[in-house]
């Protein structure tokens, strides 16, 4: 074994062609007792002399040569004692990823030339995965996967692989959802990695319960160019029985997202991936409501397509059977009367059944003291947690979810306000309820849009979504909303939004400002399947917080770390107790509190930061590079804004403890620059949000 660096890819092009090109017969890979072993079989088309394997490792960014065994012709032999690969790294923190490759060298015209080709998938006609596993060696975890763009056989050590490391595609094919059954058909292609298993989960969001089942699957075919192993499988879930479930463990309203869970030969641990209606036509009528009554109860079972991917969840809303069957019965007389209704003026708002915190309620208080003469009314789930706030602020004009009153009156609405999806505003929160829900739509917003890709949600041309007025807070944002959500200029009102009143009313100084505020981006799509994500974000800012110079940084500065977390990362509020941070869910803060007392805002792209940087507080954005995020998706808030975010970038924390020094330096306050960009995203920088709001939806009713 000796060190090396793999060659300069500068010199590859001008006398490779045919080396790059050609495809060899074989190769592969194999778990043998304490050690990994390697075969190649190469092509006896050439005239070159095989030199060596070589192993690079990535970050330390080293090239570690190791010498072949020559079994027979043109097939070489590589054994990896998982010493010796533990070896060049002994004196380090252990968490590597290492990628290998073999040398080959040829004359031309009396010019010796050598070149490292990737051991990819890409370079084999055929290959053997039998015998590859995952194995731990003096408690390091070794983890076999193929790079994602260049197929590269590696291993993981004591790193995390992402799901997409193993399969490259995934689409369904039939999906039915009756009183009966819940059926799935999908297909799935593998790379390299063989299937043993599937199961279908189903992860409450707000309960966390996980129900598995298991599902069956062919294999259909194995491409030997492409390495992929194509596999069909089938679901059936007894909507009856698991309704019964629900019943038995007292469960009232609930999410839960649906996920397969794939488990390949060879690993330990299941690969976990979203059932996503992504890419294909969906029937409309799948998103119809499916009501199962026992005794004096009716569950009401609604699949709902789910953020960009399109992942589908199940809603499950229990009611008492007898508001249920009025409903029903209610829903289409409504339509009838709907001309007799509209003349009413009634306004509904609301964000989701649990919540009141954010631009509807803001803009519901608004109404309620500046337009008492208006008819209009906010819904809310008597389980939130905001309903004693909101019972206690005007209990005549709160609509208590899913009772009789809340359904004459959303379904005589003549508009309907809300900050997400409207339908989660709907009784069965299906989106096909539309067709009863007359009232006008209006998209308040929940926040300043262009952060995440929203256009499968809330896209102009989107099936599962219909409004007809929405609200912007800048040009930036309104340009947004033409271009990359596709809405034409008279749906769209520059207006600001309605928490902004509030934002913007009291002193933006920072003189008794003391918090140096942690807010990472909400996890929109359920924790399970993005669990590692979520856990990576959280080691990163644990690791943040407990860094010697970090700890110094807010003493010597007298600040108080307060770490506000996604319900998402709640389980981590003790670690982060622990180490000193006060900590709060983001699902119970008072945002304007916790902006008004920062002295820093750190987030990775919590659209929260815009609100902080209107107020003046200095922003950092932080972006640790995560393996569970995709580049596209990492690179997407510097693309998101181009030149227009209010606030630096750190991808280390070297440079966000540089950036937060630089801050203090000058006197924690914001930089001309950044109070320039922040200006520029706020067209209206006053208090009167709401009442452009009040007069935009009052014309759009004329």
């Amino acid at each position: 074994m000796s060190q090396d660096n793999l060659p300069n890819e500068e010199n590859q092009s001008q006398n490779l062609p045919i080396f790059q090109n050609i495809k060899h017969p074989s190769f592969s890979a194999r778990k043998v007792e304490e050690a990994y072993e390697v075969t190649v079989s190469l092509s006896t088309k050439l005239n070159y002399t095989f030199e060596h394997f070589s192993a690079h490792y990535d970050p330390s960014d080293e090239t570690v040569r190791y010498e072949a065994t020559e079994i027979q012709q043109n097939t070489y032999r590589l054994l990896l004692p998982l010493a010796e690969l533990l070896a060049p790294i002994s004196d380090s923190a252990i968490e590597e990823t290492i990628s290998f490759y073999f040398t080959l060298s040829w004359e031309i015209d009396e010019e010796r030339f050598e070149q490292a080709f990737p051991l990819s998938l890409s370079l084999f006609d055929q290959f053997d995965a039998f015998g590859l596993s995952q194995t731990i060696y003096q408690k390091q975890v070794f983890i076999p996967y193929f790079t994602e763009s260049e197929e590269i056989f590696s291993l993981a050590l004591n790193v995390p692989v992402p799901s997409s490391q193993y399969f490259t595609q995934h689409q369904l094919d039939i999906i039915k959802l009756a009183k009966t059954e819940f059926a799935v058909t999908g297909k799935l292609a593998l790379k390299a990695f063989t299937l043993n298993q599937v199961g279908v989960v189903l992860v409450g969001r707000r309960s966390g319960k996980e129900y598995l089942f298991s599902a069956n699957h062919t294999l259909e075919h194995q491409e030997k160019s492409t390495h992929l192993n194509h596999c069909q499988y089938t679901f059936s879930l007894n909507v009856q029985h698991f309704v019964r479930k629900m019943l038995i463990e007292k469960f009232d309203d609930e999410d839960f997202d649906l996920y397969l869970e794939l488990y390949l030969n060879g690993l330990y641990s299941p690969v976990s991936i979203p059932l996503t209606t992504q890419g294909i036509v969906v029937p409309k009528n799948l998103y119809k409501d499916v009501a199962i009554s026992y005794g004096k109860s009716t569950f009401v079972l609604g699949l709902k397509p789910q953020g960009s991917q399109q992942a589908l969840s199940f809603a499950f809303t229990k009611y008492k059977k007898e508001i249920y069957t009025y409903y029903k019965e209610t829903a289409p007389i409504s339509l009838v009367k709907s001309p007799i209704n509209q003349k009413k003026n009634i306004w509904v708002i609301g964000e989701h059944p649990l919540e009141a915190r954010n631009n509807g309620w803001a803009f519901y208080c608004y109404l309620r003291e500046n337009h008492p003469e208006q008819t209009v009314y906010y819904v809310l789930d008597i389980h939130s947690p905001d309903y004693e706030k909101a019972y206690a602020y005007d209990a005549e004009h709160l609509l208590e979810f899913k009772s009789k009153v809340y359904i004459d009156t959303l379904l005589a609405a003549h508009v309907l306000l809300f900050t997400e999806s409207p339908y989660d505003l709907y009784p069965s929160r299906s989106p096909l309820q539309i067709d009863f829900i007359r009232a006008k739509k209006v998209l308040l917003q929940k926040n300043v849009l262009g952060l995440e890709d929203v256009s499968e949600t809330l896209g102009y041309t989107t099936k599962n979504f219909r409004t007809d007025l929405v609200l912007a807070s800048s040009k930036t944002e309104e340009r947004y909303l033409q271009q990359t959500l596709g809405y034409p200029e008279n749906n769209i009102r520059l207006t600001g939004l309605a928490r902004f009143d509030s934002l913007l009313s009291e002193s933006s100084s920072l003189e008794i400002a003391s918090n140096l505020v942690i807010c990472p981006q909400e996890f929109t799509h359920g924790k399970y399947g993005q669990k590692e994500l979520v856990d990576e974000t959280a080691a990163a800012l644990l690791s943040l917080v407990q860094q010697p110079d970090f700890i110094d940084f807010v003493d010597r500065h007298y600040l108080t770390p307060i770490i506000a977390l996604p319900d998402a990362m709640k389980e981590f509020m003790a670690k982060f107790q622990q180490l000193n941070c006060e900590t709060v869910l983001q699902s119970q803060m008072d945002t304007l509190e916790l902006l008004k007392s920062s002295r820093i805002f750190i987030t990775d792209q919590n659209p929260i930061a815009f609100d902080a940087s209107f107020i003046g507080v200095p922003v950092l954005f932080y972006q640790p590079e995560l393996h569970f995020k995709k580049n596209a998706e990492s690179t997407s808030l510097r693309q998101a804004y181009l030149n227009e975010l209010p606030g630096e970038i750190a991808t280390s924390q070297n440079s966000l403890l540089y950036l937060m020094q630089q801050l203090a330096d000058q006197d924690f306050k914001q930089s001309r620059k950044n109070r320039q960009k922040a200006d520029a995203l706020l067209y209206y920088p006053d208090t009167q949000s709401s009442e452009r709001i009040f007069n935009a939806v009052t014309e759009l009713l004329r």
